[in-house]
Formats: structure tokens, C-alpha cells, sequence
């Protein structure tokens, strides 16, 4: 089984899918308490409650960012952990990457951006099955900027005629992982963390 951990933004989304990835649970938690409280107890109530054994995961896919400083380190220790732990590969993915995972196949200009703070966003460009670095950009920059582009989805950023991101990536991302083996190293994984103002 595959278990999928996304803490980049104030969501906390975990998920199990199975080999075939079909999705055995999905839930999100709006951050009430600080992830490191909450991470690790969530998800030993949530194997008890479907009666599943940590030995039964044969994956872990965590969500490296861009994403918000403590909880990407908090979800990314925690994945790390788990893959040593359990002896199992860990797989890593990117925010913006994730965002349009489900419009990929749309064959369309797609940009995602995230708000990095001090009026900037991290943003991706994805054209002909050809996917740019991820960049900063001025957010008022980007505002024009996202006019070129067929589809645009954004995470706390307000502009018109976008996708707004306000769920987890936790599934999105674990399909994304495991189709590209996006396969990360426990010792090296860092995250890509936001700015603050």
C-alpha cells in the first residue's frame, strides 16, 4: 500500500491507496493544532481504524514543496522516518507539479503558482509535455502573465479566471510520484520552502 503525506499548506491531507491505486481512505485536517501534535497520532488512529498494519505500506510519497517552513519539515521528517523505519522507498513531489497532475493530458498551456510572500509566487509552466524550473515571478507580473496561458491554478493567490487550490495534494500527488517514480533519498530529501513577509 501506498501512503501519501501532504503538509504544504494548513491542510494536513493523508491517504492510502493500494497497489492498484485505488484509494482505501483520504482524509484532511485544517491546521487546529501544529502538525508535529498532530501527524503521527492522526495516522496511527487512521491504520487502527481500517485495521491496517504498518507493514503493509510498501511506500511513502510526501510532498516536498513549495509549501509553508514547519509544516513541509514536520511532513517531510515524518516520511523519512517511515521509509527508514519500514525499509521502503520514499517518493517525492512538488506542489506545483501536483496542482495540475488531473489537466496534464488536456494538451493545453498550464501555469501553477503559489503566493511566497513579499508580493512574489512560485510558479510552473507546463507546454507540450515540456515543464519549466519552478521561478519566482512578482505577483503583479503574474497577473498579466497568466493571460498566455489555457489554464491557470494558484494556491493563496486572488486572481480572476483561476483555479483555486484549497484541498490536499496528498492524492493528486501520490499518483503523480509513483507513474513518474519520482523516488527521493531519506538522507538528502530537503524541502522548497515559502518565504515569509
Amino acid at each position: 500500500m501506498i501512503l501519501s503525506i501532504d503538509t504544504f499548506s494548513d491542510i494536513l491531507g493523508i491517504c492510502l491507496l493500494d497497489k492498484d491505486k485505488n484509494i482505501k481512505f483520504c482524509v484532511e485536517y485544517r491546521q487546529y493544532k501544529p502538525f508535529s501534535e498532530t501527524i503521527i497520532y492522526e495516522l496511527d488512529l487512521l491504520l487502527k481504524k481500517f485495521e491496517i498494519s504498518k507493514k503493509e505500506i510498501t511506500s511513502v510519497v510526501i510532498n516536498k514543496g513549495p509549501g509553508g517552513y514547519t509544516g513541509l519539515r514536520v511532513g517531510i521528517t515524518t516520511a523519512k522516518i517511515l521509509a527508514y523505519a519500514l525499509n521502503i522507498p520514499l517518493y517525492a513531489y512538488t506542489s506545483l507539479d501536483a496542482m495540475c497532475y488531473s489537466y496534464k493530458s488536456c494538451n493545453v498551456k498550464i501555469l501553477t503558482a503559489i503566493n511566497a510572500g513579499k508580493n512574489e509566487a512560485y510558479v510552473k509552466t507546463f507546454e507540450k509535455n515540456k515543464a519549466s524550473e519552478i521561478f519566482l515571478m512578482k505577483q503583479k507580473k503574474l497577473e498579466e502573465y497568466i493571460k498566455n496561458y489555457d489554464i491557470c491554478i494558484v494556491k493563496n493567490l486572488n486572481f480572476e479566471n483561476c483555479i483555486q487550490i484549497k484541498d490536499s495534494l496528498a492524492i493528486n500527488g501520490a499518483l503523480l510520484a509513483i507513474q513518474e517514480n519520482l523516488i527521493g533519498n531519506p538522507f538528502q530529501l530537503e524541502p522548497i520552502y515559502i518565504r515569509t513577509n
